[in-house]
């Protein structure tokens, strides 16, 4: 005989407000850092965003007394988003309910686990988008710098840094505001001997003061560390856990704030579809009686886009 459901499923705003309490950067994520969600109204649509070619050009403003005034023409691309369903459940046995009680709130610490899954699987998409040698290719977008790797010691990781900010200056016509790299690539660059220079005095340079002075080093805003796990083997197979960012590449970007406009120059964003909620994620519950249990079930639905690549500079810095 199948599983029997009875009733219907029970809204749970309550538990969606705390995976909104939740930080994913706590966990070493950073997608929704690198493109930044977007709330959008329709599942999907098309969109104007003003091209790049549309927001430098210099025109003729000097005019005489009497003449007509030079006119200037919006150009905008028009682009498509289509958000798809993401969604997990998992159940919550009543006995288990009760052993629990007196340890955890068995109900939030379950969505908050269907939660994270749900934001490794966007982490992994993520980072296929923008650590991507298609995408990003030629001398104004890229660059392998395999006989200087941010491995070895003597690299002169800031030089290589000043070449990268300005490609991407004079791509987009806004400076770099971020570097992305794993955190692998984190602990070789605090083991460098250029950056290191930087602090002089200090014998052994923490973590703390690496993160809080690398960027008015490098001369940016942040650095955006993606430091998660996950694991590549089959259910039912031996585990093997890999970095979702590799220590392969860094990019150097214009990233968007999540309040900034679409004609914003940014190197991308992250659609969010309201779905059967008033928020950007839908938790509900519905009870199986055949297990004697509740199932807790998160859905979002989203569409990360590169909207201009040249908002982005990447680097090969692994031999």
């Amino acid at each position: 005989m199948g599983v029997q459901y009875t009733g219907y499923s029970t809204p749970r705003e309550d538990l969606g407000m705390a995976l909104h309490e939740f930080d994913p950067s706590s966990q070493g994520l950073i997608a929704t850092q690198v493109l930044p969600i977007r709330p959008v109204r329709k599942q999907a649509a098309n969109f104007s965003m003003i091209s790049r070619e549309n927001m430098k050009n210099a025109e003729r403003v000097k005019r005489a007394a009497g003449s007509a005034f030079a006119r200037v023409h919006m150009r905008a691309e028009d682009l498509a988003y289509a958000c798809e369903l993401y969604g997990l459940e998992a159940p919550l046995a009543d006995e288990d309910r009760d052993n629990y009680e007196d340890d955890f709130n068995a109900e939030l610490e379950l969505t908050q686990l269907i939660n994270l899954l749900l934001l490794l699987d966007l982490e992994i998409e993520v980072e296929a988008m923008v650590f991507n040698t298609t995408t990003w290719t030629g001398t104004g977008l890229y660059v392998d710098h395999y006989a200087a790797p941010w491995d070895a010691a003597a690299t002169d990781i800031i030089a290589q840094a000043e070449e990268a900010k300005e490609y991407v200056r004079q791509n987009c016509g806004l400076p770099a505001n971020a570097l992305i790299v794993s955190a692998k690539t984190l602990s070789n660059m605090r083991l460098n001997t250029g950056i290191k220079g930087a602090f002089p005095g200090i014998p052994t340079l923490t973590y703390s003061a690496l993160i809080g002075n690398l960027p008015g080093i490098l001369g940016i805003e942040r650095i955006i560390v993606g430091g998660q796990v996950y694991d590549t083997a089959d259910e039912g197979q031996t585990s093997t856990m890999a970095d979702i960012w590799p220590d392969d590449y860094a990019m150097f970007a214009r990233l968007n704030g999540p309040a900034d406009s679409l004609w914003s120059p940014g190197l991308g964003r992250t659609m969010a579809w309201r779905v059967g909620s008033s928020d950007l994620v839908a938790t509900d519950q519905y009870r199986e009686e055949q297990t004697k249990s509740d199932i807790f079930r998160v859905e979002h639905a989203l569409d990360p886009l590169i909207l201009n690549k040249y908002c982005g500079f990447l680097i090969k810095i692994d031999a």
